[in-house]
């Protein structure tokens, strides 16, 4: 039921989702995401999540390169959109490695979030 409902929002074009996979043992470690696509003002959020095993090896970043490239290239989407926890340092130091710009904090929500910006 899961994968059907990723599959129909792929379609619709509404959310591209991608899972993060082991060359040689298949195992799934997490996915990419983009989704509350802005057709009109060609704008997008990337989520995304890793399983703790395998954070600090460089899979995040390749995944997250692919999907930046993907927004551009094959979606000409010219923004894309993180929110993260102001305390999720593996987050932030990956979203400014990715060449996102901090934007600005929200205290409102449950926990304080930041949120970060990336022009295409």
């Amino acid at each position: 039921m899961i994968i059907k409902s990723f599959k129909e929002k792929f379609l619709a074009k509404s959310e591209f989702r991608f899972f993060l996979r082991l060359k040689l043992s298949g195992m799934f470690i997490g996915s990419v995401t983009l989704r509350n696509i802005d057709w009109e003002g060609k704008t997008a959020e990337i989520g995304y999540w890793l399983d703790v095993d395998y954070l600090n090896k460089g899979y995040m970043y390749e995944a997250t390169n692919f999907l930046l490239d993907y927004a551009q290239i094959k979606l000409g989407l010219l923004t894309v959109n993180a929110i993260t926890y102001v305390d999720n340092e593996s987050s932030i130091k990956l979203l400014k490695k990715l060449g996102f710009e901090f934007e600005q904090n929200i205290k409102d929500y449950p926990k304080e979030i930041s949120i970060y910006s990336k022009h295409l």
